[in-house]
């Protein structure tokens, strides 16, 4: 009788501790899954290649209810969307940093997490990926993201970060729209918004009652507008409290516009800022999320993605130069464009300008020339003709 006994205990906790011979594929995707359980917690294990999608068949409501953990390993560079959402058990995710997209609603309503990471080189981020979603990072650093968007490819879609605790955002360089992205988001402090963002609609930052810094390095105060049944972009925030740092330049600009007004607004220097023509096709090293003084360096780096190659630098339609690398000294509110994959015919242009490279253009009190040969002289007329100024070495 204790024979059998023993036996029957024996097979029992080979069940409870078993782990899957093999590993399950997901439907007709190269990703596969498989449960480890130690100490009576379930972890979720998903390895492979490409797409992780969204089957309901192997991640029904059943087989989530004990996964505390889920981690996902290098080689999965897109998560379906609805993936995850209503995970109520988990606790942990872990992300690989092959990930490039997160589609709408992976992580939504998963408010029980406590931890779960943000790849460095994700690029995609849909709507409501982390609507109410725990575990955040305190800062999250957005420089090369791109979001897709209910109004065009630039901007941020609804809800994204919604109902987080994250404390710290950099939006991205790229970005030249707002959307109701970070509404609800009562711990929220600071927010960096690249000189490039020209429109807010809806209720960006809206019941954001613990803001209490905005670096807005935009020259030009944005347009804001308030869809039916939305807030405006700062509704309940304490704008009197909360210190708005501009451009210099653009200190009067900004309390002459009315969403802007009540806040304490501060100059702060000069204005760096890139655009991206195809934001899928590069990004920019080098970029710094700050206002400049006068007379400093500013060094951009562009660096085409796999199969696209790099076009050059303009500003005002003017081509500066076809080198990855631009550097140049700021002397006011500036902004150039990084061409990816353009069509003009710019190596025709550039055997000039590349000889000699003067910016910015037009210039007011001070102008920098760079040439790739030693300068013999500079002649300075003014737009009359007049002589103003020459220099020999």
């Amino acid at each position: 009788m204790n024979r059998v006994k023993l036996l029957s205990i024996a097979v029992f906790v080979l069940t409870i501790t078993g782990i899957h011979a093999q590993p399950q594929r997901i439907g007709t995707s190269d990703a596969y899954w498989e449960i480890i359980i130690e100490n009576g917690d379930s972890t979720l294990q998903i390895t492979g290649k490409g797409i992780l999608p969204a089957n309901r068949i192997v991640f029904g409501s059943k087989f989530r209810k004990p996964i505390k953990k889920i981690e996902i390993a290098e080689g999965i560079t897109e998560i379906a969307s609805n993936t995850f959402n209503n995970w109520n058990a988990v606790e942990k995710v872990i992300l690989p940093q092959s990930l490039k997209v997160l589609n709408s609603r992976v992580f939504e309503f998963d408010s029980n997490i406590k931890s779960i990471n943000l790849p460095e080189k994700i690029n995609i981020i849909k709507n409501a990926a982390f609507y109410r979603t725990g575990g955040l990072p305190d800062s999250l650093l957005l420089s090369n993201i791109t979001f897709f968007g209910e109004r065009n490819n630039t901007s941020i879609y609804a809800s994204t970060f919604s109902f987080t605790s994250v404390k710290y955002v950099v939006l991205p360089y790229k970005l030249d729209t707002l959307f109701t992205n970070f509404y609800d988001c009562r711990e929220l402090a600071t927010v960096i918004i690249p000189a490039t963002v020209k429109n807010f609609t809806g209720g960006t930052f809206s019941n954001d009652t613990a803001l209490k810094l905005v670096v807005n390095l935009s020259p030009l105060p944005q347009t804001f507008e308030v869809p039916k049944g939305h807030y405006n972009a700062f509704y309940n925030v304490k704008r009197s409290q909360c210190r708005l740092i501009v451009p210099s330049s653009a200190v009067n600009l900004y309390k002459n516009t009315p969403i802007w007004e009540d806040f304490l607004i501060e100059g702060g220097g000069l204005s760096a800022g890139v655009s991206v023509n195809a934001k899928e096709k590069g990004n920019i090293e080098g970029i710094e999320y700050r206002l400049y003084q006068s007379g400093e360096t500013v060094t951009w780096t562009a660096l085409p993605k796999s199969g696209c190659t790099f076009t050059g630098w303009r500003s005002n339609e003017e081509w500066l130069s076809t080198s990855p690398t631009l550097s140049f000294t700021i002397t006011q509110d500036t902004l150039i464009e990084a061409v990816f994959d353009g069509v003009v015919s710019v190596p025709e242009i550039d055997k000039k300008t590349e000889k000699v490279l003067l910016y910015p253009n037009p210039a007011h009190t001070q102008f920098t020339v760079q040439a790739n040969s030693p300068i013999r002289s500079i002649t300075v007329f003014d737009l009359f003709g007049k002589l103003l100024h020459r220099t020999y070495k």
